[in-house]
């Protein structure tokens, strides 16, 4: 647990502070040149998916892997050294959802990256039009525009609700599947 998830929630506010001290170091020109939405979603978001990676992605599929690969060779070891009933096809029983996890998880890159995409040009788009709603505000008040324009929010903010479940669960989907899989190795040893 306190590798999985304190080291991991410590190294992503090192990270963010280290990148607030970058920014710090950055002239206000670069500002003046660049999208503040884009910008945030850079710093924040893609801290937030490290975050999350890290802490609920990663430990689980390398546990799986770990786990998989030691018993596959425990089981080889044992059957060449102490000749006991263990056999070679009870090690490539354990072994034989390595490549199939492995193919899952590469193969799912790219459908991973689109989710990623869309769910970043939606949080782009939404933090545009909260900062324009900021900038713009007054304006907005005295032709009262303001209820029509906070709508068109609430429809970003749900538009970026909606893309982060599925960005979550397209995600999730794969990572469970290669676990399941690496689990289901360790099944048919027992079988």
């Amino acid at each position: 647990y306190n590798a999985t998830y304190l080291a991991t929630y410590v190294e992503s506010g090192v990270r963010r502070i280290s990148l607030a001290e970058q920014l710090r170091k950055i002239p206000l020109s670069f500002f003046g040149k660049k999208d503040l939405a884009d910008l945030t979603n850079s710093i924040m978001g893609d801290c937030a998916t490290l975050e999350t990676a890290f802490s609920h992605y990663v430990p689980a599929l390398a546990g799986s892997l770990i786990s998989t690969t030691l018993i596959a060779i425990c089981l080889f070891a044992i059957d060449f050294r102490m000749a006991l009933a263990y056999d070679w096809r009870m090690a490539l029983a354990a072994v034989w959802v390595l490549p199939i996890a492995f193919a899952i998880t590469f193969f799912s890159a790219r459908i991973q990256g689109y989710f990623n995409r869309k769910s970043v040009a939606a949080n782009v788009a939404l933090e545009s039009g909260v900062q324009e709603c900021i900038e713009s505000l007054q304006d907005l008040k005295s032709n009262n525009a303001e209820e029509r324009y906070l709508k068109g929010l609430d429809k970003k903010i749900d538009y970026v609700e909606k893309r982060h479940i599925i960005t979550e669960l397209g995600t999730a989907l794969f990572v469970v599947s290669s676990t399941l899989i690496l689990k289901f190795g360790i099944a048919t040893v027992a079988l």
